[in-house]
């Protein structure tokens, strides 16, 4: 889902630039040696289709059970070169099932399901090693709520070198994936075949960050993921942060300060009307109260 983006996005790109992050968390599934396991076209292609739906799943105990933002997934390339495609689709979503992936695919997602990246290329140029996808929307993963399902749609896969044995991406021989190829004239399948091939996969975790604003502007996003709050009163708490962060920038603390209560306000009334819980409430303010203290 798109979050009111212009106030967001302003007021993470300001917070990066002010250098307040730790590097980040990567993770290897099942292992971290690229050079190692056979080479397969699911679900990258194109041989044997230029079509392809794969899905994999990712435990908890897998992820390190430490709830986070996914904003890389990378593969361990058999070759160099590039990936084209009509369409490149991937998504996420947390799994709540307790029998594993079934073989079809849509009872694998849910209606919160999230298409974290859109493209039409995979650029791999690092042959045995891992190369990453950026997300064009990161995932918030948080392990309370299940594990990880992703699943890629390719549409019209091409390779840029005529030596396809090298379009493949290493596998494993533990990881379960649902996954299957079809033709452009053939309809759309809705059942995959189960199989213990899935791709090695890292997973790249958003840095934490140190600045309590940060923290407050990603506490807002997570009630608007989860739907507690709706996109326009999102909205409005985060045009009133960006203003608070604008006063900061412009060396203003006493405005800032201003407009930070005016956010704890503004919250309150969330939770006297019931939008907010208290607890989600005291989170808001609180966090509001932590960016007060440190001005």
């Amino acid at each position: 889902m798109q979050l009111f983006d212009s106030p967001r996005w302003f007021l993470i790109g300001t917070l990066a630039l002010a250098g307040n992050a730790v590097s980040q968390t990567t993770v290897q599934i099942p292992d971290n040696l690229t050079s190692l396991g056979t080479c397969n076209v699911l679900p990258f292609g194109p041989q044997p289709n230029v079509n392809q739906i794969y899905q994999t799943l990712l435990t908890k105990a897998q992820l390190g059970n430490t709830a986070g933002t996914i904003e890389k997934i990378g593969f361990a390339a058999c070759g160099a070169g590039t990936h084209s495609f009509t369409s490149l689709t991937i998504t996420m979503d947390h799994f709540s099932g307790t029998s594993g992936l079934s073989a079809t695919f849509a009872a694998n997602l849910s209606s919160q399901a999230k298409t974290v990246f859109q493209g039409d290329h995979y650029a791999h140029p690092l042959k045995d090693q891992w190369n990453d996808i950026t997300l064009t929307q990161p995932f918030a993963w948080d392990p309370s709520k299940g594990d990880l399902v992703i699943e890629i749609r390719v549409v019209g896969s091409s390779y840029s070198d005529p030596n396809t044995q090298e379009s493949g991406f290493h596998r494993s021989t533990t990881l379960p994936i649902v996954a299957i190829g079809y033709d452009p004239e053939d309809p759309v399948p809705t059942t995959g075949y189960g199989l213990d091939q899935g791709l090695k996969i890292q997973i790249t975790f958003a840095a934490e960050s140190s600045d309590p604003m940060a923290e407050l502007i990603d506490a807002v996003e997570a009630f608007v993921e989860d739907q507690t709050l709706s996109s326009f009163q999102g909205a409005l708490l985060t045009t009133e942060l960006a203003s608070a962060q604008a006063y900061i920038d412009a060396d203003q603390p006493n405005a800032a300060r201003l407009q930070l209560q005016i956010f704890q306000f503004t919250v309150t009334l969330y939770v006297y009307f019931n939008v907010l819980s208290p607890a989600q409430g005291a989170t808001l303010t609180d966090g509001a109260q932590a960016v007060i203290d440190s001005l």
